[in-house]
């Protein structure tokens, strides 16, 4: 049977909190509820307890006690969510107008989180959450005051060009080890298996257009930039 993933919505409104828990149903998730800080955490633990982990957050940043200012209340939250979960993918949003709250700097404490950020209010052209989640839980990270409707053309969801061998070889190499060193590393592949595996790396990013330039620098700057992308983490490598 297929594994049926598990949300957390922290909304303080029931309306759109009703709403947003049938779009996300109907996505295939089951939906916990949540309306602040502590609830949050009740609702993180008691699911762990009973051994139904949360897997992806969707957080309103207008939470009280400040529901104007999502950098009182919902960015800090998102920073401890980050703490505690350090690859969860994490959907933030609002519907505050640009004049009620400070973008530059909401956008600036969200980038480090790899938090997703959307502007509800320009959310169109058949756009939901749940569209936008899915592109968070590929691995995908996007901040938008841009208009929502054009993150799916922006941040188009590409299949991911290499294999967990690829991406064993990468995180090997990454850590400053020659060849020789990662064949070591890795029972049963030799140095010019190694080889070959570098080259075909480079062959399929190549063709994926992913880079241009097949120094292993380059190759190196592309895991770097690229693993979270494809929810390939170190210690899953």
């Amino acid at each position: 049977m297929e594994h049926k993933r598990r949300l957390l919505i922290i909304e303080d409104n029931q309306l759109p909190y009703q709403s947003l828990k049938l779009e996300f149903e109907g996505s295939g998730w089951y939906v916990n509820h949540a309306i602040d800080e502590s609830s949050t955490w009740r609702a993180i633990d008691l699911a762990a307890q009973t051994q139904n982990l949360i897997e992806a957050v969707v957080l309103d940043l207008g939470l009280p006690p400040s529901v104007d200012d999502p950098l009182i209340t919902g960015l800090p939250l998102a920073v401890k969510l980050r703490a505690r979960f350090p690859r969860m993918p994490l959907l933030a949003y609002t519907s505050l107008s640009p004049q009620a709250i400070d973008y530059n700097t909401l956008i600036a404490g969200l980038l480090p989180l790899r938090a997703s950020f959307v502007y509800m209010r320009r959310m169109g052209g058949g756009v939901s959450l749940a569209d936008l989640l899915e592109l968070a839980w590929q691995g995908y990270v996007f901040l938008s005051p841009v208009p929502a409707d054009h993150l799916p053309q922006a941040v188009a969801a590409r299949p991911d060009p290499l294999n967990d061998r690829h991406w064993e070889t990468l995180h090997l190499l990454s850590q400053g080890l020659s060849q020789k060193q990662v064949a070591q590393a890795l029972p049963g592949v030799g140095v010019d298996g190694v080889k070959a595996r570098v080259v075909k790396i480079k062959e399929l990013l190549v063709d994926a257009h992913e880079i241009e330039m097949t120094e292993m620098e380059d190759i190196l700057g592309w895991y770097r930039q690229n693993y979270v992308r494809y929810r390939r983490f170190p210690e899953t490598c």
